[in-house]
């Protein structure tokens, strides 16, 4: 399995269906898959080696999209960086990865400039905004527009995809390496849930983060076509689901909240929304109701994992949401284990507990993380403050979490 598979497909079945949309820039697969092919031959040009890694720092956009699809296409990883984090933090994860190659978009131009200037091992800043190209940087449109497309590498299986950084459970950043059958995994099993995704999928939700990477992967599969806004804001959320026809998207609970209490949420009309996947907290019982009534035609899937987990390792189907769903008593859980995912709530002593009871979830499954860690060499590693010591992939990953064994 590799990452690219998806689009080789999308742009055989219809080349000249509608690929993406960002403010109102529109492009087909076809166009889409050229861009992508140029953008591979700029990384190969600027000596990119299989699984190197390039970072990119930017709001959400269409150019998001094909930053990822370019990286696999030309065998390397994607670093996509945090845009929460201070110059510091990030100049950390460039050189804790090796990433030498760095993208940014406008809103990022002054922090790329300092973290320049930190960084031990980065080469190339590459600037891929809507404005003029600081002098500092050198422009990627204008590469792309030069370059010419290269083959696919057609990298896949266990090769490096992508390195996401995460704090976990100690607040200090690490490294965690997914492959393409990590990736690629996760999105299969969004995408055989039994809830069938639909045909214009919205991101809302930051791109770098390992939640809507999901969402990208397993609409790609079905050949969705994606919008693209450029951070959550309720009303530019709503008018984008009104003008675009969304039918499904991936937020949190906190912004699910705020789109079912906006007091402009009258003024649109959202029932193209069918399916409104949502993680990374619980939802109370109240914002539910509130958000069942403002969003009628929607259905509401919890999706649970962590990026070490690429990210997804249980779901709660859109039943156990509804009126009667809610009387079983389970919408507070974690939900079932996807396909190819196996899960148990254990005790301290690793072995499993009764249902009913509280305890540790843990999971295995082939989209289980490679390893935590990066080294600039392939072979995998676990930064440490003494220096790098080599780590291998556990047959359990186990995350920490207070959980009901009924899920």
């Amino acid at each position: 399995m590799y990452l690219t598979q998806a689009l080789c497909r999308a742009v055989q079945k219809k080349p000249d269906a509608t690929a993406t949309i960002f403010k109102g820039r529109r492009q087909t697969f076809r166009q889409l898959a050229d861009r992508v092919a140029r953008l591979a031959g700029v990384f190969h040009s600027l000596g990119l080696k299989p699984d190197e890694r390039v970072a990119i720092l930017s709001l959400n956009s269409d150019r998001y999209l094909e930053f990822y699809l370019a990286i696999w296409w030309a065998g390397g990883a994607a670093n996509p960086v945090n845009t929460r984090w201070t110059a510091a933090e990030i100049a950390y994860s460039l050189d804790d990865c090796g990433t030498q190659i760095l993208i940014v978009d406008d809103a990022f131009v002054e922090t790329a400039g300092t973290v320049g200037k930190m960084s031990q091992v980065l080469k190339h800043i590459l600037y891929w905004g809507e404005g003029n190209t600081p002098e500092s940087m050198t422009g990627l449109e204008a590469l792309i527009v030069g370059s010419e497309p290269v083959a696919n590498a057609d990298h896949g299986g266990n090769d490096l995809a992508a390195v996401c950084y995460t704090g976990g459970t100690t607040g200090f950043p690490k490294g965690v390496m997914l492959s393409h059958t990590n990736l690629i995994t996760s999105a299969m099993g969004m995408v055989g849930s039994g809830e069938a995704m639909g045909v214009i999928c919205l991101h809302a939700a930051p791109m770098f983060h390992a939640a809507d990477m999901l969402l990208f992967i397993s609409s790609l599969i079905i050949e969705a076509t994606h919008v693209i806004i450029p951070a959550f804001d309720p009303v530019n959320m709503m008018r984008t689901i009104q003008d675009e026809g969304i039918t499904d998207t991936i937020i949190v609970p906190t912004m699910i909240q705020m789109l079912a209490d906006h007091p402009q949420r009258p003024d649109f009309n959202l029932d193209s929304l069918q399916r409104l996947y949502y993680g990374a907290s619980v939802i109370s019982e109240a914002v539910l109701i509130r958000a069942t009534h403002a969003l009628p035609c929607a259905k509401f899937i919890q999706v649970y994992g962590m990026t070490e987990l690429s990210p997804l390792v249980t779901l709660l189907p859109s039943f156990y949401h509804t009126e009667e769903g809610r009387k079983l008593g389970k919408h507070r859980s974690a939900g079932r284990a996807t396909i190819m995912s196996e899960v148990r709530v254990v005790g301290p002593d690793d072995h499993e507990l009764p249902r009913g009871e509280v305890g540790e979830l843990v999971a295995r499954g082939p989209q289980v993380m490679t390893a935590i860690g990066t080294s600039r060499r392939r072979r995998p590693q676990r930064c440490v403050a003494a220096g790098c010591t080599p780590v291998t992939a556990p047959p359990w990953m186990t995350k920490a979490l207070s959980i009901s064994s009924t899920a």
